[in-house]
């Protein structure tokens, strides 16, 4: 085997003429030493006879195909880069040339600068200053990109996990650690529920504040899980799945959902001190503040309106987060309307003097 030219010395295979001349130009501008092969046979014999740092090798040509090519040259390659090309391809040929030892996968047809990126990658895993730690352990990154209608980020990471577990007896100093859209969805729920409570905890202290009571703020937040129920209609009726953006929605309509409850019950709290009877101060705040109520609904339904049902474009990213707050604040404000009076009567009965004289 003779020794490598200057430069990165490279080497394609492909049975169309135009594509070696295409391949062999441009990079050959770009500072790589190219030459090119008709079909496997003569690829294989190339690369017997000189070392080459890449291999481009096509997957469908004649006599020898680009599978056959890796099989035959599996074990005389040495630390050769294979990179395969095809017009033909699917994600089980590409899994297919992996096995066999190729680097990567490039679909015809292709722009230059797609071969260029993949290169640079190949050429910067081959590098020493790029040897990463974590914690203090040297570490290797593999990346893909997943096919949503194929296989989703859940799947994927336990099939990993299954086939690790098969083998990990084989590398006792090697862990497996996982990151990526899964690691960052599971952090972001990780931390929802604290959130949740927290907000939820600021707000009863607002309200007993406001109210002097430690029992009335307990009825404002009863309208939360009527905000939950009128997401969960909302997400059956409109198809739309349970996404991590569709629960931030939700720990805002927390803080939105219990405007209604705090009208109706400082008008009735103000009818009570007056000296009107639980019954008679619930059905003054139910008909006096109804209107008021369904006004601040309305106008913040219709100022979420578009941007929750995709009128203006489809926002994947706030769509879920304005569609919660709608479906949500509607069905809880119409809720409260006749549960939050229901719940003041029977629990307030008697306790005029202590609305009268807090504490």
């Amino acid at each position: 085997m003779k020794p490598k030219m200057p430069g990165k010395h490279l080497l394609v295979i492909d049975d169309e003429e135009n594509m070696r001349h295409m391949l062999s130009t441009v990079l050959g501008k770009g500072g790589y030493v190219v030459e090119t092969a008709a079909n496997g046979h003569e690829g294989l014999k190339m690369a017997e006879r000189t070392a080459y740092d890449f291999i481009l090798c096509d997957i469908k040509m004649p006599n020898m195909s680009g599978m056959d090519f890796l099989k035959a040259s599996r074990n005389k390659l040495g630390c050769t880069t294979v990179i395969m090309m095809s017009a033909y391809g699917t994600i089980d040929t590409a899994i297919e040339a992996m096995k066999l030892g190729a680097y990567d996968y490039i679909s015809k047809p292709f722009k230059t600068d797609e071969v260029y990126l993949t290169l640079k990658k190949a050429e910067e895993r081959e590098s020493l200053g790029l040897i990463r730690h974590w914690n203090l352990r040297r570490a290797i990154t593999v990346e893909a990109d997943l096919d949503p209608e194929v296989i989703d980020t859940l799947s994927a990471n336990n099939q990993l996990r299954a086939e690790w577990d098969l083998i990990r007896a084989r590398f006792p100093s090697t862990d497996l650690d996982f990151s990526g859209e899964l690691d960052d969805l599971n952090e972001s729920l990780d931390a929802m529920g604290p959130l949740f409570l927290l907000g939820a905890g600021l707000i009863y202290l607002i309200l007993a504040a406001q109210f002097r009571s430690y029992f009335q703020p307990l009825l404002i937040l009863v309208t939360v899980p009527l905000a939950f129920t009128g997401v969960t209609l909302g997400l059956l009726v409109s198809g739309n799945p349970l996404s991590l953006y569709t629960l931030y929605g939700v720990i805002a309509l927390t803080g939105i959902a219990v405007n209604a409850a705090i009208v109706l019950i400082d008008a009735a709290n103000a009818r009570l001190a007056a000296g009107m009877n639980t019954l008679h101060a619930t059905l003054y705040a139910a008909r006096r503040r109804v209107i008021a109520i369904l006004m601040t609904t309305a106008t913040t339904i219709a100022g979420l309106f578009s941007l929750a049902f995709g009128l203006a474009g489809q926002s994947l990213l706030w769509g879920p987060v304005a569609a919660s707050i709608v479906w949500g604040l509607a069905f809880s404000t119409v809720l409260t309307l006749f549960v939050v009076p229901v719940l003041y009567r029977f629990f307030m009965q008697g306790d005029k003097v202590a609305v009268l004289h807090p504490y």
